[in-house]
């Protein structure tokens, strides 16, 4: 046991996403005096049941994305992980110190699979706790840790797929009426600024090393 620990102790990276779904559903119930995140363009925004499919994939694209790099054997896993996982653990703490809601959710009824569909997940996801979006944050960042300056970068064609990914589950969370506007906007920049400073220090670390050699 101990010897494969060793051999694979950067899989144990991924017990850092157990704490998170944890917290943020469980803050859903002890939180309170939560702000109302609104901005006029969700109001214009029309509610699209079939959306809920890009906003469920969320839950397979970024574990799975993250389980892909380390079977490859890339040494940047660690990297990626570290600074996916301390981006999160950011949002996270906006969403403890910032409680918020939205108040632009449907009732998600009558009939349609895909009306059904949203009636069940907003039967387990309150619309509190909703800045900034974890699930804008998460997409994105694993996109760019993976394809933009991440170890997959040189593969066109799943960088492509991964980018449309992406797209689909921002897209999802307003058109679904999961989150503002806003809540994706500031996401998306957050991911940016947590994936591009992570890199700008790491590159550094990594010309400095070479100088000294």
């Amino acid at each position: 046991m101990k010897q494969l620990l060793k051999t694979h102790k950067s899989f144990l990276l991924f017990l850092l996403y157990i704490p998170v779904p944890l917290v943020y559903f469980l803050s859903q119930f002890f939180l309170q005096n939560h702000h109302i995140i609104h901005v006029a363009w969700d109001d214009s925004i029309p509610f699209l049941p079939v959306f809920i499919i890009p906003y469920c994939i969320w839950y397979l694209y970024v574990p799975m994305l993250m389980l892909w790099v380390y079977l490859k054997g890339q040494k940047d896993f660690p990297w990626l992980m570290i600074t996916f996982f301390a981006g999160v653990y950011a949002c996270l703490g906006i969403v403890l110190l910032f409680p918020s809601t939205i108040t632009i959710r449907p009732e998600a009824t009558g009939g349609g699979f895909f009306t059904a569909w949203c009636h069940w997940i907003f039967s387990m996801d309150h619309p509190v706790n909703v800045f900034p979006s974890m699930h804008c944050f998460e997409a994105l960042a694993i996109h760019l840790l993976t394809f933009t300056f991440g170890p997959m970068k040189e593969k066109t064609t799943y960088r492509i797929v991964s980018a449309i990914t992406v797209v689909l589950i921002c897209l999802s969370t307003v058109f679904v009426k999961q989150h503002s506007v806003i809540d994706g906007i500031v996401a998306v920049v957050f991911a940016y600024m947590v994936v591009g400073i992570s890199y700008a220090i790491r590159k550094r670390r990594s010309e400095h090393d070479n100088q000294t050699l």
